[in-house]
């Protein structure tokens, strides 16, 4: 944290002053959609092939591509020229892009110096910037780099591996409306995720993430963007599907390929998070209160405790890295749907419903079309895979979410882990 407590310091004062005697050109036509990438490149993700990917495609009248890079060690490789000769770069630069070729816009602050990607005010500028010069009637936010779960993404390794947590995000874009933001970085697609942007005011309409990881390779830009420049007059829903779609698309006829054999891309619909999480909550209390009896948890010797392990069990990610810790959450629901117990029956029948208004849309490869529903959750098979082995992560990423303070969720865990606690 002290380094970016330090970096703040600095570039705070510079930036700001900079931000300050912005002059936009308010005479500009607005484009229809500017798609912004914050493509944070400083760690072991330096790799030049979207860049390529963006290039092929390129702005237009109606849309305009930006994008904010920050690369790794002294020099970086951007893209390949036509002749196949790497074109590099240091530091960090803001650059808009065309079919063929990228430009750097000389007048976004500290344009080639080194940036801290992880730090919110960063991102906060990058946004501030782009909402200045290049204006439009919808916007897309990208976030590119590693991702995980309640963790955060972009982290950058010149800056001491800091990066952007669910709430800094919250922070940095504060003020501002983006219609969709996307994640080309994995683990992103959780409740506990969702929520904590739901509940903490983000202002968006559609989040798209992965349930798992995401390919070396990425987004598909080209084929995302063409379709973009194509129907520049697609609404945010249709062109957030449109990248999950894409995604999907791209990856189908490519398994085990580029580092990931598998591949899925959810679009959440921002609006319906807040109640597909009280109905998990009255889900989890119905459950409760079966098993609690003031004193103790009786789970493991009634029949519940079995229920719950087979609906766990139907909402494993077979095959995928932490799959003993993440489960998929619609999976979990819908076998719940068929307890006898009638009060269980209606709560996961309510939180299927909750869960079919916010999951707009998934995009998948074969065999993920049957274990990956749209969004995943926390839930080890117990109290030491849980909580005991990853102690440190437990108490500063899991319990300081939104998600784990303002709903029932751990006390169900507690109670199927039969782990008793006043």
């Amino acid at each position: 944290m002290k380094l970016k407590v330090t970096t703040g310091i600095l570039i705070t004062l510079l930036l700001a002053s900079m931000l300050g005697a912005m002059t936009p050109n308010v005479s500009a036509n607005n484009a229809k959609w500017t798609f912004m990438v914050y493509m944070d490149a400083d760690n072991n993700l330096d790799c030049p092939e979207n860049f390529d990917l963006l290039m092929d495609v390129g702005s237009t009248d109606e849309v305009n591509i930006v994008v904010l890079w920050d690369g790794y060690g002294e020099t970086s490789i951007l893209y390949y020229d036509s002749k196949g000769n790497p074109v590099t770069a240091s530091g960090s630069h803001f650059y808009y892009v065309v079919e063929g070729n990228i430009s750097e816009d000389a007048r976004f602050p500290t344009g080639g110096k080194e940036l801290n990607m992880g730090d919110p005010y960063i991102l906060k500028t990058f946004v501030d910037f782009t909402f200045a010069y290049y204006p439009a009637d919808h916007y897309c936010l990208v976030l590119w780099d590693h991702g995980y779960a309640m963790e955060g993404c972009c982290w950058d390794w010149t800056n001491g591996s800091d990066n952007l947590t669910p709430q800094e995000l919250v922070e940095a874009l504060e003020g501002r409306y983006i219609d969709v933001i996307a994640w080309d970085a994995c683990l992103q697609a959780y409740m506990e995720v969702v929520y904590e942007y739901a509940a903490g005011g983000l202002a968006a309409s559609y989040l798209v993430g992965s349930e798992i990881y995401v390919s070396w390779y990425g987004f598909p830009y080209d084929w995302i963007l063409q379709a973009l420049v194509d129907d520049p007059d697609m609404t945010p829903k249709e062109f957030a599907v449109t990248i999950a779609e894409k995604y999907a698309e791209c990856y189908r006829p490519r398994a085990h390929w580029n580092y990931n054999p598998r591949a899925t891309l959810s679009v959440i619909d921002l609006s319906e998070v807040e109640d597909a999480a009280d109905q998990l909550s009255k889900l989890a209390d119905s459950l409760i209160e079966k098993v609690d009896d003031g004193e103790n948890y009786v789970l493991k010797s009634n029949s519940y405790y079995g229920l719950l392990s087979q609906a766990r069990a139907k909402g494993n990610i077979a095959d995928v890295t932490y799959s003993e810790y993440f489960i998929d959450l619609p999976s979990f629901a819908k076998s719940l749907c068929k307890a006898k117990d009638p009060d269980i029956r209606e709560a996961a029948k309510n939180l299927v419903d909750a869960l079919n208004k916010a999951i707009v849309y998934v995009g998948n490869t074969q065999p993920m079309g049957s274990v990956t529903l749209g969004l995943g959750i926390y839930f080890p098979k117990s109290y030491e895979k849980g909580v005991e082995l990853w102690q440190e992560w437990w108490e500063t990423y899991y319990m300081g979410t939104r998600f784990a303070q303002e709903t029932l969720w751990v006390d169900l865990l507690f109670a199927y882990w039969n782990v008793y606690v006043e």
